[in-house]
């Protein structure tokens, strides 16, 4: 039963109106003065490890690879109209704004938020430096961030205010999430809690659940046997499986030598490898301490001379340890049921050295490749990896002053500070809500929304933990989102309070 049934801030849907109209002209301004201003400073783009490799597979034209290859194949798309660095990275800023004004204007619409979290949440997407340096690096993660900010955003709109034709752009935009990042194997969840819930008739719902299911697996079906072509090995994301592996060792350096014998079966040859390197000497790492190694939390999967490479190279007559994946993929399978194999024998361990230290890591990200990270800004100069990127950007450098260099680590610093504020705050928030029955008195729909988002934040949180280190560049959706909604709450737990009867 409702106790407050006359509140005066009963939330009601608004409608566009000329705040928002307002907001959306100032947002756009502010976007396009900072990135010209920011372009004056940093005239090139970020090139990083990663950045190479999504550049060979778009010079390949592979359509399998280490990573999901729809990144390389939108290089390769935009490289039809235009082989300017500038113009991939513009493309990329102004995604993330866009797809931050859809979900500003949207959530003013359905939830009527106060003039001051209104502005408050304004100024945190609009005038963050994060989406300038972030969308600056040839990478997947700012399109991928654009676009699941745009897919979250409609998900609000197939809850609030139904039409068909959302059917077909959620089934597309999650078919794009998918090909740009695993990350958003927990999406279909949300897709299909708002379809279910959703004020519109069954055929619509069951329409919108099964066009995004045969999409999806579609792409998993077509991804899987080319990788077969390639590798020998029908797979989806082999590179799951190195990591499950790289998860297992972190853990099993700890229990090994109290286990009598290697197991029998598959793992006998590997495990005894893997025995035998932590009984000699070796480097020690650990996830609490990823910061520590180059990789930042893949050790195992991605240093030469660690028990997974020898056993690839022992099994297959390799002599070095190139992360070419036509050599790496065929291990996928046997190194996914080996790291599962040393989690589910040591579900402790998992916990401890594990899902800990992500834990950690996602309340406090790594700022990775926005540390005085020189590599960045110095291209490679190799007549392989450094020459496609050079000849499809025309690149000769990509060096700016060192002073800049330094003024980017600086004005970074703080983030990882500032989002373990907001994400305790977000926690701590959401739990007075609850506790003031916050969603019983907003109504169903409201709530519904409400959810929605908790559950992106929420699936975003175990997803992390379970499998990786967290980086500073995998969370500004989450984070915008979540301070969202730490500044709505805020504002209906002191309207609560304000009407409560005596």
């Amino acid at each position: 039963m409702n106790n407050f049934p006359d509140l005066p801030f009963r939330v009601r849907e608004g409608s566009i109106g000329s705040s928002n109209i307002i907001y959306s002209i100032v947002g756009i301004g502010i976007s396009v003065f900072l990135w010209w201003l920011f372009k004056y400073y940093y005239p090139y783009p970020n090139l990083t490890f990663d950045s190479y490799h999504y550049l060979m597979n778009m010079y390949l034209d592979t359509n399998a690879a280490g990573w999901p290859v729809g990144y390389s194949k939108f290089i390769r798309l935009l490289g039809s109209g235009s082989h300017s660095a500038n113009f991939l990275v513009g493309i990329q800023y102004f995604t993330i704004q866009i797809s931050f004004l859809f979900f500003f204007i949207t959530f003013r619409l359905f939830f009527s938020p106060g003039k001051w979290v209104s502005l408050l949440v304004f100024i945190f997407l609009f005038v963050s430096p994060i989406s300038l340096f972030n969308s600056n690096h040839i990478l997947s993660d700012p399109l991928y961030l654009g676009i699941s900010t745009i897919w979250i955003t409609q998900i609000l709109w197939i809850i609030f205010r139904f039409r068909p034709f959302m059917i077909i752009t959620q089934a597309i935009l999650l078919f794009i999430l998918f090909y740009l990042r695993y990350n958003a194997l927990y999406f279909p969840i949300i897709t299909v809690f708002a379809f279910v819930i959703s004020n519109t008739k069954i055929s619509w719902k069951i329409a919108g659940i099964v066009l995004s299911v045969i999409l999806i697996e579609g792409l998993i079906q077509y991804t899987s046997n080319e990788m077969k072509k390639i590798t020998g090995v029908r797979q989806y994301a082999y590179s799951n499986g190195w990591k499950q592996a790289s998860n297992g060792l972190y853990i099993y350096e700890h229990y090994y030598n109290k286990e009598k014998a290697p197991p029998k079966g598959k793992f006998t040859e590997l495990d005894s490898m893997v025995r035998d390197y932590f009984d000699h000497p070796h480097q020690n790492v650990s996830l609490f301490y990823p910061d520590q190694e180059i990789t930042l939390g893949s050790f195992y999967m991605a240093v030469g001379g660690t028990p997974l490479y020898d056993y690839m190279q022992k099994k297959s007559g390799y002599t070095d340890w190139s992360l070419d994946f036509h050599r790496t993929a065929p291990y996928g399978p046997l190194y996914r049921a080996y790291g599962n194999y040393l989690i589910l024998h040591h579900p402790i361990g998992y916990l401890k050295y594990v899902v800990l230290p992500h834990s950690l890591s996602y309340l406090t990200p790594y700022p990775e490749i926005f540390t005085e990270n020189l590599p960045a800004f110095s291209l490679w100069t190799d007549s392989t990896y450094g020459k496609v990127a050079r000849d499809w950007y025309k690149l000769t450098t990509l060096k700016v002053p060192d002073r800049y260099i330094l003024l980017r680590e600086y004005i970074m610093r703080p983030y990882p500070s500032i989002y373990t504020i907001v994400h305790l705050l977000f926690v701590l928030t959401l739990l007075l809500f609850i506790y003031f029955k916050g969603f019983r008195l907003l109504g169903g729909i409201h709530t519904y929304g409400l959810l929605s988002l908790i559950l992106l934040c929420a699936g975003n949180f175990v997803f992390t933990i379970l499998s990786t280190t967290s980086v500073l560049r995998y969370q500004p959706t989450v984070i915008a989102i979540e301070f969202t909604l730490v500044c709505y709450f805020i504002e209906l737990i002191l309207l609560f309070e304000k009407n409560r009867p005596n």
